[in-house]
């Protein structure tokens, strides 16, 4: 007789190390590889083992984490309420999981540790019911949108490369590139002058300081720059609440908070502040807190952007697509950009099995395959591997 129980019989946690085929720059960090932690849980369902994967990019610069802290977290706090995780069917085991999750044990762990295990807890679970992560959360669609369009990321390049990527992007017809500018407003302003002169008029540009700026100094940086027709500016400074004010209502464009927006809390002391967020699963602590940051802005008129950390593998490639649809379709939010196709072109592998039809990827499907459609390769997860950590949870 089958056992159609869903029951956690084991945690693996990995921490690897992946590296890039090139550089990545911007204002706050320049790198070549990237430090990501992996979450693999494992479940018995129906007499068999079904694994789900979860992903997380600790940065320290974002939200003042890094793998370590985000592995202690996981050890320390989530593996205790996962010890014997047992429920009658899926349903019941999404409510659950969902109620650990409001533990106050949990409340003084980083957004990364939650992001991982949501992501893996997530992924299972969507396997079992042989579905796709996004129909989880997607249960009164207002639309049925089947494929949505990414934007492009230009990071501190030479002025070779910098043309190069600019008219490579023009030849894949992105619509919309958000350019990193730095501290000095001449170069800022021959980098966004060139940007508009091969992309042409009609490119949605954006640029992103990474807290390169003072407050005075974002004020008139973007005035400048505001000549090139430019859509929004994304963190100008680090600063305040009352800064990020100051500057939104001195410019005429919208201001999009990046590494200011963290946690739910900062959702809402950011409204009447800034016209934008910038959304990231890792650094907001998984689908489920982003979701409810979406509908903060949604509901007080700030446009949402959808982010992604440098360097995430096909776990969060695959999940921030999942999260794109939920967004659109149940929720009727619409997207002003959405960004992590360059991670495909970045890493030298993202941990999947399969192979992509695009290494540069201008837009996406919603896909039928179950959970996140992310088909990982353990060889691959083991050859990058700086840590492993395994435990029976049952």
């Amino acid at each position: 007789m089958s056992n159609k129980s869903v029951e956690l019989v084991k945690i693996t946690l990995y921490e690897v190390n992946l590296p890039f085929l090139v550089a990545f720059k911007h204002n706050l960090a320049s790198r070549k590889h990237t430090i990501n932690v992996i979450v693999q849980l494992d479940f018995s369902y129906d007499n068999k083992i079904i694994s789900g994967f979860g992903e997380s990019v600790p940065r320290e610069y974002v939200s003042n984490e890094t793998s370590s802290t985000c592995l202690n977290d996981i050890k320390n706090y989530y593996i205790p309420l996962l010890k014997g995780f047992k429920a009658n069917d899926y349903n019941e085991a999404l409510n659950v999981f969902f109620t650990l999750l409001k533990n106050p044990a949990l409340n003084d762990t980083g957004n990364t540790a939650r992001c991982a295990v949501e992501l893996a807890f997530c992924d299972g679970i969507a396997k079992i019911q042989n579905m796709p992560v996004r129909n989880l959360f997607i249960t009164k669609p207002k639309l049925n949108i089947a494929s949505l369009q990414y934007g492009a990321v230009v990071p501190y390049l030479s002025n070779y490369k910098l043309k190069f990527l600019l008219y490579l992007y023009k030849f894949l017809s992105y619509r919309t590139i958000k350019i990193k500018v730095g501290a000095n407003l001449a170069t800022n302003l021959n980098i966004v002058k060139l940007a508009r002169e091969i992309l042409g008029p009609l490119v949605t540009l954006r640029i992103d300081a990474n807290s390169a700026w003072t407050v005075r100094e974002s004020i008139e940086q973007v005035n400048a720059l505001n000549k090139y027709n430019i859509a929004s500016v994304e963190e100008p400074c680090t600063g305040s609440i009352e800064d990020i004010k100051t500057i939104q209502d001195n410019i005429a464009i919208p201001l999009i908070a990046d590494e200011s927006l963290v946690s739910i809390k900062d959702a809402h002391n950011l409204i009447g502040a800034c016209r934008g967020f910038n959304i990231r699963i890792s650094k907001n602590g998984g689908i489920s807190s982003a979701i409810a940051i979406a509908q903060i802005a949604y509901t007080n008129n700030i446009e949402c952007h959808l982010g992604a950390q440098v360097g995430e593998s096909n776990i969060l490639f695959m999940a921030n697509q999942h999260l794109a649809f939920i967004l659109a379709n149940e929720y009727n939010l619409k997207l002003m950009n959405i960004e992590g196709a360059g991670n495909n072109l970045l890493l030298k592998n993202n941990l999947s099995s399969s192979l992509l039809s695009s290494k540069f990827p201008t837009q996406f499907q919603a896909t039928s395959n179950s959970g996140f459609g992310a088909l990982i390769n353990i060889l691959s997860l083991n050859k990058y591997l700086l840590a492993k950590f395994a435990q029976e949870l049952i």
